[in-house]
């Protein structure tokens, strides 16, 4: 029975399913005859020992399986001991073996109604007219709980009265009506059923048992007790009696004595889904999470279907931060109880704490007219929208909790944070202040005062609070570190150090300490002092994500990349849901160069945290940097819509935009600017698009204006000197540039901007002489050599291009870019080494579309078709909107024989992109295909 009341709902004596149970009996005293063992078997049942019994029936079947009495009477025993599997078994084969049907109908129903099969029952268990009355009581008892199992609540009272109308001496009829009674609410009717049972037979086990649970529903737990015994005084091996009697033992706090009926329950039953779901349940009081779930899993594995440990196991993952595993718990609670509100409450919690902000307002808004009576479910809503930023609410629900549990320190001290966030430091402190009083040694109390305090810059009172506190906790590191705090915010970094330092002692490795310390070491200059401090933490604390994260800040300091990466890497293999770790590495992937590798090291927090910013801001960085730009756009979409008034995010949709020639672009980066009028990205990108379109007034006003407001940035020169190029006014062109160049003359990008100018202009021999100084002045920069054959590329002079790179190579052998690029401009000349050196930068850099495109190309010219098509398709896959990309991959395809494939992406190329450099090669493939 699934009682309404909000002590009880978890727990259910009148519908326990059990799982199997067998027993090895072993005959020791072989002289009893088949009947002795019998009538033995049948003393034991009278006397309560089921278990014996058992064994004597048992010992019978070894020697004569096919004794029909003896299957029987066994199968009524299991109903007994609750093994309905078991029973249900013993009683068709007794049944098959000559029994009557009228004798077998009754235990059978009872082993299919434990089993939870009701429609069984109705179908196959029917009221003979022809029986005795008796019979026909007890069968339309059995059909009534069959009504009630299935929810019928108002046919099976009908015929419990039934029941009790054929045979008014028959005891479960009265415990039917009691039920239906209960189910309406009506505990005095249903208690004075049970009371008019046991006037007919005060020692019978089951009625004391349903009178226990009726006082335990209704919070009577020694008068539930004490019925509970009766029922075991004249059935010991009553399972249900055991097992309400350790769940009223469970909410009296006697956690110990609880354990004792569960174990007894289990030496009855291993097996049980409620024994194993209460033992769960003391674990869980305990804080004993890893075995509660195991004891809920358990019980699971007997019974799937078993909706308290489902719940159970819902909040053990939840309070082990298997946040996911939770919800899936939770989920499937709600299909069968979809009215849940509690559920729903945590479930709610849930979706906050893993980022998905949209479901859990629309969850939290329906349950925003819902009057909750139980504290712990306003605690979740509280929790819920202070994670959402909105503390008014949080705070409101907070009050309620304190409200309802008053003497508690708990609660207020979860308001006093809301009413801090609210920024109502004072009342969060009075709040905090009557915590302490009801809670003394209430860490989180104490230090949520001491916080507020600080913050508040009430140094004096927040030292008073931590005297307070540590002649409470003398042994604790807190006060030290606060006082260290308070020291820091004073600007006395020595008397900081001394605290902190002494908190140390304390408490070695302690993480803010540490990060507090090294924060410290580091304002001095002290690199390895920092990073010592940082290993100690981690020494103790090997998944300290804090600490983890400000040594990679350290390393990155240090100029120490590649450990810095390595940091990351560790961060995110032990904390892999964690977004900032995944967004910072893959900013580091994307630097490297490995944007492929960058989206596949994010999947996983990105699956636990689709709206994270952070995380979709990098990933859209990864998927623009791979060619992936149909992902970026949608990545930055979101990101949009999640964060509407950021100018970044609307920057960052317009680079998007603008790869895929979207026109949208436009009104994106003019947002940005509407929103932050300063943005040097937006300025930028919108100069670069007006003068792709020829709107050179327009990109001349941006250029100047991203100048002025960006006097440190080189882009409103590049900007301003090419818009005036695009007017034909090169001297003035020039001038911009030449001037710049002087205050910047180390400046790489304003050099061979200056010498693509002169270009231009006709200038060929000064921009000439301006590459071959630059290379000169720096013989030994690969950078310098590779820009120096970019530039000669875009004057179409090839052979020094070839020239500059074959430089490049030289200063880095094993760069790969440089590999590819020369091997691409050295095919002509030298399509062997070309082919080698394609080789070797694609066994460096394997995921490089680039790469993989110069290599496949040359292995199709080669006429090695089908590995030239493998990695044509793999460059292809990588970046699909690189028009010569995909020109190649058609190529191959139609080479190795695929024509059809080839038209089709020809075509789809030609519609998708026009101007592009292999266009009219593409449109004469065609034609030919």
């Amino acid at each position: 029975m699934k009682s309404s009341g909000s002590k009880s709902w978890w727990f259910s004596a009148f519908t326990i399913t059990v799982a199997s149970l067998s027993f090895n009996g072993c005959d020791r005293v072989v002289s009893y005859s088949e009947q002795e063992r019998l009538q033995r078997a049948k003393n034991f049942q009278d006397e309560g020992k089921l278990q014996s019994s058992v064994i004597e029936l048992k010992n019978v079947l070894q020697k004569n399986p096919n004794n029909a009495q003896v299957r029987w009477l066994l199968g009524e025993i299991y109903v007994d001991l609750g093994q309905a599997p078991e029973a249900e078994k013993e009683l068709l084969k007794a049944k098959e073996l000559g029994v009557a049907e009228e004798s077998v109908r009754v235990p059978l129903g009872k082993a299919l109604l434990a089993q939870g099969r009701y429609q069984r029952v109705l179908s196959e268990i029917k009221v003979d007219p022809k029986s005795p009355s008796s019979l026909q009581a007890k069968i339309t008892a059995l059909r009534g709980q069959a009504q009630f199992g299935l929810r019928q609540l108002d046919d099976a009272c009908a015929l419990f009265s039934k029941s009790s109308e054929i045979d008014s001496s028959y005891v479960p009829a009265y415990w039917g009506l009691a039920q239906c009674a209960a189910a309406k609410g009506n505990l005095a009717q249903s208690r004075a059923y049970l009371e008019q049972a046991l006037k007919l037979e005060d020692k019978n086990g089951g009625t004391w048992t349903l009178l226990g649970d009726t006082e335990r529903v209704t919070n009577n737990l020694s008068a539930a007790e004490a019925a509970y015994a009766n029922a075991l005084k004249y059935k010991p091996d009553n399972l249900d009696a055991l097992l309400g009697r350790a769940a009223a033992r469970i909410s009296d706090k006697k956690p110990d004595q609880a354990s004792e009926d569960i174990d007894a329950a289990l030496k009855i039953a291993k097996d049980h889904p409620v024994a194993n779901h209460l033992r769960g349940v003391v674990h869980y009081g305990r804080g004993n999470y890893a075995d509660a779930k195991i004891s809920f899993e358990t019980a699971l594995a007997a019974n799937p279907e078993y909706l308290p440990a489902v719940l159970w196991l819902g909040y053990t993952d939840y309070a082990q931060k298997s946040y996911a595993q939770a919800e899936h718990q939770f989920t499937q609670y709600l299909r069968q109880d979809p009215n849940a509100v509690q559920v729903q409450a945590l479930l709610a919690l849930i979706q906050t704490r893993t980022g998905r902000t949209k479901a859990a307002q629309e969850a939290l808004g329906l349950l925003r007219n819902v009057k909750f009576e139980d504290a712990q479910s306003l605690s979740a809503l509280g929790q819920a929208h202070m994670l959402l930023g909105e503390n008014d609410l949080a705070a409101q629900y907070f009050q309620q909790v304190v409200a309802k549990m008053p003497e508690q320190a708990e609660p207020r001290v979860d308001l006093a944070n809301a009413l801090i966030q609210k920024g109502e430091s004072g009342k969060a402190i009075e709040q905090l202040e009557k915590a302490i009083a009801l809670s003394p040694g209430n860490t989180q109390a104490n230090e949520q005062l001491i916080q507020a305090l600080i913050q508040k810059k009430q140094f004096d009172k927040a030292l008073a609070a931590i005297d307070r506190f540590q002649a409470k906790q003398p042994k604790s590191p807190l006060p030290h570190h606060y006082r260290g705090l308070i020291a820091f915010q004073q600007n006395n970094a020595e008397l900081a150090q001394v605290e902190f330092l002494k908190a140390w002692q304390l408490e070695p490795g302690e993480p803010r300490t540490g990060n507090n310390l090294a924060m410290l070491a580091l304002r001095r200059g002290q690199i390895e002092q920092a990073r010592s401090y940082y290993q100690k933490v981690l020494e103790r604390n090997n998944d300290d994500l804090r600490t983890l994260l400000a040594l990679y800040n350290l390393e990155l300091i240090a100029k120490h990349p590649d450990e810095a990466r390595k940091i990351l890497e560790n961060a995110l293999a032990k904390h892999p849901a964690a977004p900032q770790p995944a967004a910072l590495l893959a900013e580091s992937y994307v630097a490297a160069g490995q944007p492929r590798k960058a989206i596949e090291v994010t999947q996983a927090a990105a699956q636990a945290n689709p709206d994270d910013p952070g995380l979709l801001d990098a990933r859209g960085l990864a998927y623009m940097a791979s060619g992936d730009t149909a992902n970026a756009l949608d990545t930055y979409k979101r990101l949009v819509k999640l964060l509407p008034d950021s100018a970044d995010a609307h920057f960052r949709l317009g680079t998007a935009q603008t790869a895929l020639k979207d026109p949208a672009a436009r009104a994106s980066f003019a947002r940005a600017l509407k929103l932050v009028p300063a943005h040097a990205g937006a300025m930028f990108a919108l100069a670069l698009l007006n003068l792709q379109e020829g709107k050179t007034d327009e990109a001349l006003r941006l250029g100047r204006q991203l100048k002025k407001e960006h006097p440190e940035l080189v882009e409103g020169v590049l900007v301003e000197s090419q818009a005036l190029a695009g007017q034909k006014k090169f001297p003035e062109a020039l001038k911009v540039l030449e001037q710049a160049q002087k205050a910047q003359p180390a400046l790489e990008r304003l050099a061979f901007a200056l010498a693509n100018l002169r270009w231009m202009s006709g200038d060929k021999e000064g921009s000439l002489r301006i590459v071959a100084e630059w290379q000169e002045r720096h013989p030994d920069d690969v950078s310098a050599a590779i820009q120096a054959a970019q530039a000669y590329l875009s004057f179409g002079l090839q052979t020094q291009a070839a020239e500059a790179y074959e430089k490049a190579l030289k200063l880095a052998p094993s760069d790969p870019t440089v590999l590819n690029n020369v091997a691409w401009l050295s095919q002509k000349t030298d399509p062997k080494r070309a082919l080698e050196l394609a080789e070797k930068a694609n066994t460096l850099k394997p995921d490089d579309a680039g790469i993989a495109d110069t290599l496949g190309w040359l292995l199709l010219e080669r006429g090695m078709t089908a590995r030239g098509l493998e990695l044509l398709q793999k460059a292809f896959q990588l970046a699909p909107q690189v028009p010569g990309i995909h020109y190649h991959y058609a190529v191959a395809l139609a080479k190795s024989g695929q024509r059809g494939k080839a038209r089709t992406e020809l075509e789809r190329l030609l519609s998708s992109q026009k101007g592009f450099a292999q266009e009219a090669e593409a449109r004469s493939l065609l034609g030919r295909l």
